[in-house]
């Protein structure tokens, strides 16, 4: 968690001083398909980064997806190129 906290403090630092937008893949259960057998395990979806990604918006970033959409399920921008997961629309 000290990286992230010591990341968070850069970011804020930053935002003040120079316009900034951040991107991130997977902060919502919504914004992944398999969020139960990906939670802790994947990178991107720990719940440290959760966690990081949460004190962002709650500082005053905005999700823009979700701001617009925010139950919107099974709308990702990434799908490994692996196993078919485009077809299948296994994404993140």
């Amino acid at each position: 968690m000290k990286k992230v906290r010591l990341s968070l403090n850069f970011v804020f630092y930053y935002n003040e001083h120079c316009t900034m937008f951040t991107v991130s893949d997977s902060h919502n259960i919504l914004d992944l398909k398999n969020p139960k057998s990906n939670k802790n395990k994947t990178p991107g979806f720990c719940d440290a980064e959760r966690e990081g990604m949460t004190e962002l918006l709650k500082s005053g970033f905005i999700d823009t997806f979700r701001h617009f959409y925010p139950e919107q399920k099974d709308a990702y921008s990434f799908w490994t190129y692996m196993m078919n997961a485009r077809a299948k629309n296994v994404g993140w």
